[in-house]
């Protein structure tokens, strides 16, 4: 099985952040979506999934277009639209990621609860604040989220290896003894363990004799 890989950089990814950043905050704050995809473009067309080339087709207009309805929607429901809107988001964005030797008209979806995922973001967010939690929190939200994938067709699950949690304490003190110049190598270490974990072939199973 050929494994997943990203091939950004971490001088690629902090100079996509830095743009994306910079025309955000200059046009306060209205060209976040435009940002946000950016950034999101740049990961995903420099990732494959056990050796399939992604690409990212979104539109930032059709991305600005949707947070005007769901900004309208958490308004006109007092913010309990918010508990759905993450999720909302999400089907947005998976629906726009294809792989690149896809025929015909593929369909990606995300077929979870967006209700659901909105309570697991709030719990999981409540925890968070746990170094030593942090990890593997945030993996098994991952692994629930990825469970409700498909990509052209083709169901993703996602596995990761637990020896690497070591790297992630590490790499937060790295930042907190750089004063945070190390938060760009963790930015791009984290999209790397996402990507490499991601597969869309089921796992083996083991038979035993």
């Amino acid at each position: 099985m050929r494994k997943s890989v990203y091939n950004g950089s971490v001088g690629g990814l902090f100079g996509q952040m830095f743009i994306a950043s910079l025309v955000a905050s200059v046009t306060c704050g209205i060209m976040t979506p435009w940002a946000v995809c950016y950034v999101v473009k740049y990961i995903i067309n420099n990732s494959s999934i056990n050796g399939r080339q992604l690409k990212f087709t979104g539109s930032a207009l059709s991305y600005f277009g949707n947070c005007l309805l769901w900004g309208l929607l958490i308004s006109v429901t007092c913010g309990i639209y918010t508990f759905w809107v993450a999720g909302d988001q999400l089907k947005w964005f998976i629906k726009n990621i294809h792989f690149e030797d896809s025929q015909g008209s593929p369909v990606s979806e995300y077929d979870g609860s967006s209700l659901r995922l909105g309570c697991y973001l709030i719990i999981t967010g409540s925890l968070m604040g746990s170094v030593v939690l942090a990890p593997w929190l945030a993996t098994l939200l991952i692994k629930k989220i990825i469970a409700n994938v498909t990509i052209d067709g083709e169901k993703l699950h996602f596995e990761y290896d637990e020896s690497r949690f070591l790297d992630y304490y590490l790499a937060n003190f790295l930042v907190f003894v750089t004063c945070g110049i190390y938060s760009f190598w963790l930015n791009h270490y984290l999209v790397e363990w996402f990507i490499t974990g991601v597969n869309t072939n089921e796992p083996e199973l083991l038979i035993e004799g």
